[in-house]
């Protein structure tokens, strides 16, 4: 049985793929090796946290969670990094503002914060941006 959490991830991930972003098909769920430098701009989406909000009368069967939906931006670290990456965090917001439900994977999403950064641990250097999104929806246990 799959987990909600990966049905929402891939959600996020499809609609991030075929939304025409900067990134293009670059949109990975839950990747573990860095991108490539041929590979950016690129998007990868996480699921690092998920709690009980509210545990219904059937508890405990049937509960409300959140689930945080991380969505990381990657670009190039140029003189340009910093209108690239919002240019792809900007479609990034508009695509899931526009999909709140991410095609019927949870009840609602909300955008929380931004958090960007520039890394040299990496060579070429990335900027990254970090979206965190709440996403709640309804987990049957039975």
């Amino acid at each position: 049985m799959t987990h909600p959490r990966q049905s929402i991830r891939d959600s996020v991930t499809l609609l991030l793929k075929g939304g025409g972003t900067l990134a293009g098909t670059d949109v990975a769920d839950t990747r573990i090796h860095a991108f490539r430098e041929a590979q950016q701009p690129s998007i990868r989406v996480t699921t690092p946290d998920d709690e009980a909000v509210d545990w219904r009368a059937l508890a405990p069967t049937v509960v409300e969670r959140r689930v945080t939906v991380a969505v990381e931006c990657y670009v190039r670290a140029n003189s340009d990094r910093a209108d690239d990456l919002d240019d792809l965090c900007r479609e990034v917001e508009i695509l899931m503002d526009n999909y709140p439900t991410l095609n019927d994977a949870a009840n609602r999403s909300i955008y929380r914060d931004t958090t960007m950064e520039v890394s040299a641990e990496v060579d070429p250097p990335v900027a990254y941006a970090l979206l965190n999104y709440d996403v709640f929806y309804i987990d049957d246990l039975e």
